[in-house]
C-alpha cells in the first residue's frame, strides 16, 4: 500500500511541475487509511513562479575587514540567510534557508509596509568602517512586480529603523543561533 501512494504522491508532484501548480500536501496517518490529500496553495499571490518578497544586503568593509551578508524572503514560504567576512580575525562564511508558513510570509510584508518599506528613501548621512545597507521590498510580489530599494550606512530615518526591526525579528524567528556580521 505505502508503494502506491510513493507512486502517487510522486505523479502528482510532477503534474504540479507540468503545470506550475503550488500544492500543500496534506497526510492523514498512512498507517490507518494510507490517504494523501493534495491542494492548491490559495494564499500565495501568483503560484507559478517563485517572487521575491524582500531583500536585505548588507555589503562593504568595516574596520575588521570586508563583509557581505543577504536574507531573501520569497512569495512561497522559502527564506535564506548567507554571510561572509574575511577580516583581521580570519574568514568566516555561514548559510541556511527554510521554509516559513505562507501567514509568516503574508505577515511580513504586511508589517514591512505598514513600516513604510514601500516608500522609505537613501539616506545622505555617509559612515566610514561601515557598511552599506540595501533592502529591496516588493509590495505585492508579481511578475514585473515594482519594488522599492533605500540604501543607507546607518538607519537614522523611522523608517529605516522599523523595518531593521522587522527584519532582525524575522532572522531571530527563524534562523535561531544566526550571528549578525555586524554584530560578531
Amino acid at each position: 500500500m505505502h508503494k502506491s501512494i510513493t507512486i502517487l504522491a510522486a505523479t502528482v508532484a510532477l503534474a504540479a511541475l507540468a503545470t506550475g501548480a503550488a500544492l500543500a500536501v496534506h497526510a492523514s496517518d498512512a498507517a490507518a487509511d494510507n490517504t494523501l490529500s493534495f491542494t492548491p496553495h490559495a494564499a500565495v499571490d501568483n503560484p507559478l513562479v517563485r517572487e521575491p518578497i524582500v531583500f536585505w544586503d548588507i555589503s562593504g568593509f568595516t574596520l575588521t575587514g570586508p563583509l557581505h551578508s543577504r536574507l531573501a524572503v520569497y512569495n512561497d514560504g522559502l527564506a535564506s540567510i548567507s554571510s561572509a567576512s574575511n577580516g583581521f580575525f580570519g574568514a568566516h562564511s555561514d548559510a541556511d534557508f527554510t521554509f516559513v508558513g505562507l501567514d509568516d510570509v503574508l505577515s511580513l510584508r504586511q508589517q514591512l509596509g505598514a513600516a513604510g518599506a514601500g516608500q522609505a528613501g537613501d539616506s545622505d548621512l555617509f559612515v566610514s568602517d561601515v557598511p552599506l545597507q540595501t533592502v529591496t521590498f516588493f509590495p505585492k510580489p508579481a511578475p514585473k512586480s515594482r519594488a522599492n530599494t533605500f540604501n543607507f550606512w546607518l538607519a537614522v530615518e523611522p523608517e529605516q529603523q522599523a523595518v531593521l526591526e522587522i527584519l532582525d525579528d524575522f532572522i531571530e524567528d527563524h534562523f535561531p543561533g544566526y550571528v549578525d556580521p555586524l554584530t560578531k
